[in-house]
């Protein structure tokens, strides 16, 4: 698997150029600069990149990743509204609320605002393409397991491996720190102090992540070939918060404590399947 810190350097690459024709553009012609729309690039960006643009709708204010809740002060942005000092994102700056408080002419923010709603798109895409390939072969040595969840779970997990604990500790899922000898990381999630895996790269975690849900997740597949939905189900216990509930009142356990909340893990995971078609690499 490549780093993800190439992934997030190869999506800013790729508009350096678009950046610099704009820019200089710009400079030589003035008065013909656009006054920007923010809606209507958010519609066209949506016409032309089908589901890949802005944050998911059902999404607001559900994250559910380690470290959701963490600011960042006196952060320096570049051309593209990304910070300069750092790869990761805070949850404000990955719906690109710090924009609006940018010093900078409303022109000027406009411009900004397209340039990273563009850069967003074409981040999520090559996110997930990375991931669907690293899943198609992780399932090849777990035949069992569906790369559309290992998928999902990933971006859910890992905020589209943009994360503080994605980028710095290559914790894809955020599996908590069970005394792994790479140390760990504190990020609130459960608690403002909880700990989570460090690990060496991104395959460690992908190759743990399969290991915990083939050891405890697969025993409660009764089916020879689990489904989809057998595994969404036996991650929280059920595909709605009551049957969660009542899973965990009976002794067990669920993946995590948003398969209890106002939309059921399973559910939230089972959304962004379908809105990113990720069945394409069940195939």
């Amino acid at each position: 698997m490549r780093n993800l810190n190439l992934i997030l350097i190869k999506s800013v690459f790729i508009f350096a150029s678009t950046i610099f024709l704009v820019e200089t553009l710009s400079s030589f012609f003035p008065a013909h600069v656009p006054d920007i729309d923010v809606k209507e690039i958010e519609q066209r960006t949506s016409e032309e990149l089908p589901g890949m643009c802005d944050t998911i709708p059902f999404m607001e204010g559900e994250d559910v990743y380690a470290g959701r809740s963490e600011t960042a002060e006196d952060c320096e942005y570049n051309s593209l509204g990304l910070p300069k000092e750092r790869y990761w994102l805070t949850s404000r700056e990955w719906r690109g609320s710090h924009l609006k408080s940018m010093q900078a002419s409303t022109q000027e923010k406009r411009l900004i605002m397209g340039r990273f709603k563009t850069w967003k798109a074409t981040h999520i895409t090559e996110f997930i393409e990375h991931m669907g390939k690293a899943a198609q072969q992780e399932c090849k040595t777990f035949p069992e397991l569906k790369p559309s969840l290992i998928v999902a779970q990933s971006l859910i997990e890992s905020n589209f491996g943009i994360s503080r604990l994605a980028i710095q500790g290559h914790n894809l899922f955020g599996h908590k720190f069970r005394g792994q000898k790479e140390g760990f990381i504190v990020a609130a999630d459960d608690s403002p102090t909880d700990k989570f895996t460090r690990f060496k790269s991104e395959w460690f975690s992908l190759r743990s992540h399969s290991y915990l849900l083939m050891r405890k997740y697969r025993k409660r597949i009764k089916s020879k070939k689990p489904t989809l939905d057998e595994w969404l189900t036996a991650l929280c216990g059920g595909m709605t918060t009551a049957r969660s509930k009542e899973y965990v009142k009976k002794g067990n356990s669920v993946y995590a404590t948003s398969c209890m909340t106002n939309v059921c893990y399973s559910q939230k995971l089972k959304k962004i399947i379908n809105h990113y078609n990720l069945r394409r690499f069940d195939v």
